[in-house]
């Protein structure tokens, strides 16, 4: 399952259907899989929000402020939408990739074993 922490900013949410002119907000919001037949696709897994008046402060999912945001992040038809699902897409690509590590320390085992 992937996961990745990404940054906002200037993110002015839009709750009961209207945009909340005048409010930006900062902060930090773990992407993570959405449970799909796509890895690409990814929800908001949480929001820490990090503004003068509640900086540190996160919110839960059932929060309007969350459901704002997290609309916003996932909003494919927006600029910061399509930023968002670009890093999600990195780090999906970023999981999939071998560990060169892993690799190097099994041709080693192998070796050793090959070895005996």
């Amino acid at each position: 399952m992937t996961q990745v922490e990404v940054q906002f900013e200037e993110v002015t949410p839009i709750i009961d259907g209207a945009r909340v002119v005048g409010m930006m907000l900062y902060g930090t919001a773990v992407l993570a899989s959405a449970d799909s037949d796509d890895e690409y696709e990814f929800y908001v897994k949480s929001v820490e929000l990090d503004t003068d008046d509640c900086r540190g402060m996160t919110i839960g999912r059932s929060h309007f402020l969350f459901r704002g945001i997290a609309a916003e992040l996932q909003n494919d038809s927006t600029k910061l939408g399509q930023k968002m699902q670009d890093k999600f897409s990195a780090a999906v690509e970023e999981d999939g990739q071998p560990d060169p590590d892993a690799a190097r320390e099994e041709r080693r085992e192998r070796v050793m074993e090959d070895a005996r």
